[in-house]
């Protein structure tokens, strides 16, 4: 299977599925401004993006150390999304084809939402594509990964992220960012580090 193919695969299977959320982005100026959606048509849209050619899916550039896959956007138009070969066919390498499909659903439909509403997003998406496969506890580290991982399963339980949820990720988020962003180790854990995918 290509990496391609194993892309489409995984924005296609049961539990990419079982995703859904939406949360109200970031008041500016006291102005309500939409909300976040992530759901099937999230990946559905990515999906039909890469088999029409405006998504490529690219795993031979090469990424910095501890980055598993980026996004590059087109504006609107469709992009890059650069991955790293699956060759362990892990569940880590699913969720973060499933984050970068986050911000690449958001770039096809000329969403303007903030930096990070959208890394909220797409690491919520990530984190509850790995409570629904199970991912053992042990393999989220650190108390960002553990906040994540009890939102993501009562998500996946309830249907419902609560806003004061929400607010946290963010407050954490906007705190990492200055701190070089989080990323994961050679082992498929969530650590703060350099860059950001």
């Amino acid at each position: 299977m290509t990496t391609r193919e194993e892309v489409l695969a995984t924005l296609r299977n049961h539990t990419t599925r079982r995703i859904r959320f939406q949360f109200p982005m970031v008041n500016i100026g006291g102005r309500p401004l939409g909300n976040i959606t992530v759901n099937q048509t999230t990946f559905d849209r990515v999906a039909a993006a890469i088999e029409s050619g405006a998504i490529v899916v690219d795993d031979t550039s090469p990424l910095p150390a501890g980055v598993n896959a980026s996004y590059s956007d087109g504006t609107g138009r469709g992009g890059r999304m650069t991955v790293r070969r699956n060759v362990s066919h892990s569940r880590h390498w699913s969720a973060v084809v499933v984050h970068e499909s986050v911000h690449a659903s958001l770039d096809l439909t000329r969403s303007r939402f903030s930096e990070v509403d959208t890394e909220t997003a797409a690491f919520l998406a990530s984190s509850m594509y790995m409570v629904a496969t199970g991912m053992p506890l042990h393999r989220f580290t650190g108390t960002y990964e553990l906040e994540l991982r009890s939102i993501s399963f009562n998500a996946l339980r309830t249907g419902n992220v609560p806003v004061t949820a929400i607010e946290r990720l963010r407050q954490i988020l906007r705190a990492d960012r200055y701190n070089g962003g989080i990323m994961t180790d050679a082992s498929g854990n969530w650590t703060a580090s350099q860059g950001n995918g």
